[in-house]
């Protein structure tokens, strides 16, 4: 049983998903797979001695599709959504919310008082100064 998401647990079953996705992709030996593993890195394990045990002992990985598992961009909602699974990321999201929040009204606060203070302004006050210092 996984003990907290970021735990060792956690992180060995993120590990091992990857590990075993890895090798059933090898063993599909399909070129697209293995792009998103990094080919060269794919073609440089295959020339080791430790490619050539495993390939000697393998079991089957039938329970295990071929591809990357992590492939595909990851955003702030895919973040946020794996947060909000604990507690302690639920307080994450929402301090992040209340940054948003609060930035975003320092803004339109800011972007008040320049439009208020540059309507408030006088033309002579824009004009710049004529040589003898006058307006």
């Amino acid at each position: 049983m996984l003990e907290w998401e970021g735990g060792d647990e956690w992180i060995r079953a993120q590990f091992k998903d990857y590990l075993q996705s890895l090798m059933a992709s090898v063993l599909a030996e399909d070129n697209n797979l293995l792009e998103a593993f990094n080919i060269h890195f794919v073609n440089a394990w295959k020339s080791t001695h430790n490619y050539k045990v495993w390939r000697n002992t393998v079991q089957q990985l039938e329970d295990v599709i071929p591809g990357h598992p992590y492939q595909g961009g990851v955003t702030l909602n895919d973040v946020k959504l794996q947060l909000a699974r604990s507690e302690r990321g639920r307080k994450i999201n929402a301090a992040v919310d209340l940054a948003g929040k609060t930035v975003g009204e320092a803004l339109t606060s800011a972007k008040s008082f320049v439009s208020s203070w540059w309507s408030n302004k006088s033309p002579t006050d824009t004009q710049p100064p004529t040589e003898d210092g006058g307006t």
